[in-house]
């Protein structure tokens, strides 16, 4: 084909795929982002800004409440005064009550009080002396009745305090257009009661925070726990597992080991022991060096696992040594195991090369005997290796 029309042929089929390639592009920076939006960390910091934002939210809602609520009553009493200003009176033995927050502990009760038109000094004593500030009438003690002749005779400001700790109270004569008394207001201004766990806990604005604090707390903990479980494990797995065979470490075979003895043993299952020794590892490594014994070692062990049970234990005493835990087996059975791991040694040549060395084990086996040990057991099987050692690639029981 010319170089003219494949140029053209070339460019014809860039440009309809074009958008195809586009889309594969953008579909591929999306997948890269995954695992960066999904990492521990990432969803960590995720889930802090949403109970931040939670927060926020739910203290922005009550404090927006709190606000208009406290705007509604100030209104409310704005509107009384300038009524009152413009000679507007409410109806004799009118009563008008409102309470103001002026912080979460302190409160603020406004009561107008409307006397009778015409009343005198002895009217508004008797008005005044049956009004309740708490628990108490404001007449009730000499302070009380001091502050309400104050008001009522000389028509001024009075301040007391009802008791110690108890609430401020403020009379202040409401006077009309003509002079006259009309009525008076009293503020009283009390703090709360000593709290208790459960009021203070039963109160929005703690309750609050620390619903979205203990939720935090939660989904940190999980997704911490979670990231966690896997470096714990890999750790576990590091120091039970021997990290060129895959085979368990001496110390981990032997713990395992006692704790499937004791489950067979609960079951009267029987146990049975192989000890394995590679055959001619030191000529491997003289010949092939290191890393030849090593590529033996983990050919031996994958072969080894091949033949065992899904329920057997596999581990490696060191060097050139395996053994491994049959429970549940015994006799022939354990023998036919015993036989199948070192035909699949054997058999793992045809895709090993060291030079003319071939891979085989020797074998000794032993079956569970009263209560001993498994160390025992290893050390029984150990003299029967020695037997199948003098034949090399054998078992011996």
């Amino acid at each position: 084909m010319p170089a003219g029309v494949l140029s053209v042929t070339r460019k014809k089929i860039l440009s309809e795929s074009g958008p195809a390639l586009v889309m594969m592009s953008t579909l591929h920076r999306i997948g890269s982002l995954l695992p960066f939006l999904f990492h521990p960390v990432t969803m960590a910091i995720k889930g802090a800004l949403i109970a931040l934002l939670a927060t926020m939210a739910i203290a922005w809602n009550i404090g927006i409440g709190n606000w208009t609520e406290e705007t509604r009553r100030l209104s409310a009493i704005g509107t009384f005064y300038e009524r009152f200003g413009a000679g507007e009176l409410p109806d004799a033995d009118a009563r008008d009550r409102t309470s103001i927050m002026l912080s979460p502990d302190l409160s603020l009760t406004i009561d107008t009080l409307i006397f009778p038109e015409g009343a005198d000094a002895g009217a508004c004593r008797a008005r005044m002396a049956g009004f309740m500030t708490g628990v108490a009438s404001l007449g009730s003690t000499d302070a009380g009745a001091a502050a309400i002749d104050r008001l009522c005779t000389e028509r001024r400001y009075a301040l007391l305090r009802t008791e110690e700790g108890g609430p401020l109270v403020s009379l202040l004569p409401l006077v009309s257009a003509q002079g006259a008394l009309a009525g008076a207001q009293v503020n009283v201004i009390a703090a709360r009661p000593r709290p208790t766990l459960l009021s203070v806990l039963a109160e929005p604005r703690v309750m609050a925070p620390i619903l979205v604090a203990t939720a935090l707390a939660a989904v940190l903990g999980g997704l911490l726990g979670r990231a966690m479980k896997g470096h714990v494990e890999r750790l576990g797995q590091r120091a039970s597992v021997d990290g060129l065979t895959g085979a368990l470490r001496r110390e981990a075979f032997f713990v395992l080991g006692e704790r499937a003895m004791r489950r067979a043993r609960r079951k009267d299952a029987a146990v049975a022991v192989l000890v394995v020794d590679l055959d001619r590892l030191k000529l491997i490594n003289d010949t092939r060096g290191h890393a030849g014994g090593d590529a033996a070692l983990a050919i031996t062990a994958t072969a080894l696992r091949s033949a065992l049970r899904s329920g057997d234990l596999l581990g490696r005493l060191g060097g050139d040594e395996f053994a491994a835990l049959l429970p549940g087996v015994t006799g022939a059975a354990a023998e036919a195991v015993a036989e199948r791991a070192r035909l699949a040694v054997e058999e793992s040549n045809a895709a090993a090369d060291f030079g003319g060395i071939r891979l085989s084990v020797s074998v000794g086996l032993v079956n569970g005997a009263g209560g001993e040990s498994l160390r025992e057991m290893v050390d029984r099987a150990d003299l029967r290796l020695y037997e199948a050692k003098r034949r090399r690639n054998a078992v011996a029981s």
